[in-house]
Parts: C-alpha cells; structure tokens; sequence
C-alpha cells in the first residue's frame, strides 16, 4: 500500500513562481496518454525512447483490490536543459550539483482515479551520448528539500533512491539504464558531479528599468555538462551555493511584468564566487523559448 508520503509529486515550484508557470502552462511538456489492459503484459515506448513494462495484474485501487479492465497512463520525458528550466525541475540533491541523464514522471488512474503499483515497473532509460561519466548514474526520486539555503518555502528537490550505479544493457544497437520503480512519481538517472571543488557562492543582481517583476525566476546553466541549479531571491540578489570551480556557465533570469516577458543572460568563462550583474531587456514568448531551447 502507498502512504501519503509516497504519493506523487506533482508541484513543481522552486519558488514561488505562480504567475511564471501560470505564463508557460501551454509550453510545458505536454503529458504522453496511453490505454493498457490491466491483464495483459505491456510495454510502452515513450516519444523520446523510455521503455516501461507493466507485468498483468500490475495495479491496485485505492482499496488495494487489484484492477481489472483498461488502464490509463500518463507519461512526461524530460532530456534537455531548457525543458528542465520550463518544469522548474534542478538537477540538484540537497543542493548538490547533479548531472542529469534523463528525467521521466509517470501515474497510473482508470475513472479518473489514481492506481498505485502491486508490481514493480521495468524501466529503460536510453543512455544519452553527451553525458560525461554515465556509468556513475543512480536512482533518484521526486521529493522535498530538508536543506532550505534561503526560504522556507517547500522545494521539490531529488532524492537519493538507489546508492548502486544503475545497470547499462544494450538493446538492438542502443544503450540503456535499467532498473525498476515500486511506485508512481518524478524518477530522474543522474549522478552527484564531483570532477572540481565546490563551495562557491554565485549570485546576480538584476539590472531593470522596471523596478518591480510581478514575478521572477533565475538559474545557472552550465555549458560542458548536463545541469541546471537554481538561484534563490534574497537580499535584492539571486544566489546559489555549492558551485563547482572552472566550468564554463550562465546565468539566466526570467520575469515577468504585466503579461510582458523579460530575459536577461550573463556568461561566465568559468565559475567561481562572484556577484554579476545581468541587464533585463523585454522579449517575446517565442524568443524566451527559442533562447532556453538552446542552452
């Protein structure tokens, strides 16, 4: 049986960051729907290559009295950094830098109501080329920040599932990550990056001629590998902590002003504790997007 504290997290706000999310609600990953017989082996492919294989009789009311009949899931894939940014889904671990190799949330409802699993799901991540130590990827599991740097708010943060480095098998041609999940949540493949020393404070000030958003987000991207932290609003700044010395990142701040978007970026040659300033400037919905596409 799944406990409340097992159940689904489906609020995924850093911040605050209503309006930002309300903004971007039609950009979102756009949840996958498929229709399986709950008495029959399964396997779903998702758009963007994740493999899930639901076993018969797989799935439980909210009695705990197996299902029968169809069942539908609902599927979100998440692999590049702007798709991340859009969620508000860091690759970070109680604020620890992590490298993310792919992130995935799947549930299960049939009548509308939400099923928990009797059966374990096999899953198979397909392991992507641009990662630098793949074979260092573990388990982790949507949960709440008990870490909280700079506000009490609640955090969505990932949680540490399996201390194992996950399995790598080779399927027609093509590699991927396997192992199963017991329940339906945020899953994530990544690994804490520990190549250089960490312990740096980044922070930016926002430069504007508004003087105040109706909301804000920032975050620090990095160039060379596969992550995104975010930036916490304090003392008129954004910061974060923890930051890996030497790689080469940017720092990206999205507001918000009477329906109008702004963006404003900074480059850093390599990270180290610093304040920047980052000048704002109005933009269009389209180019936010096409700007966070291709970080």
């Amino acid at each position: 049986m799944t406990s409340k504290s097992d159940a689904p997290i489906k609020i995924l706000r850093g911040a605050p960051q209503m309006l930002l999310n309300d903004f971007f609600a039609d950009t979102l990953n756009k949840v996958q729907e498929y229709v399986i017989d709950a008495a029959r082996f399964t396997m779903i492919v998702g758009k963007k290559g994740i493999r899930f294989s639901f076993d018969p009789g797989s799935f439980l009311d909210a009695n705990d009295v197996p299902v029968r009949g169809e069942v539908q899931i609902q599927l979100c894939e998440m692999f590049d950094k702007g798709e991340m940014i859009l969620n508000n889904l860091m690759t970070t671990s109680e604020n620890r830098l992590l490298e993310s190799a792919g992130q995935f949330f799947i549930k299960a409802t049939q009548n509308l109501e939400p099923l928990t699993l009797l059966k374990p799901v096999k899953v198979e991540v397909p392991v992507q080329k641009k990662l630098s130590n793949a074979v260092a990827s573990r388990l982790f599991e949507g949960s709440f920040a008990s870490i909280l740097p700079f506000n009490s708010n609640r955090i969505f943060d990932w949680k540490l599932l399996q201390t194992k480095p996950l399995k790598i098998r080779k399927i027609s041609d093509r590699k991927y990550f396997h192992f199963t999940i017991k329940r339906f949540n945020w899953f994530s493949c990544q690994y804490f990056y520990t190549k250089k020393p960490i312990g740096n404070m980044v922070s930016a000030r926002c430069l504007s001629d508004v003087e105040y958003f109706d909301d804000q987000a920032a975050f620090i991207v990095f160039r060379d590998i596969h992550a995104v932290a975010p930036m916490y609003f304090i003392n008129n700044k954004f910061s974060t902590f923890n930051i890996p010395s030497n790689l080469a990142a940017s720092i990206v701040i999205i507001g918000l002003k009477d329906q109008q978007l702004f963006l404003g970026q900074h480059q850093m040659d390599r990270t180290f504790s610093r304040l920047v300033s980052v000048q704002m400037e109005a933009v269009s919905k389209s180019r936010m997007l096409d700007t966070l596409r291709s970080l």
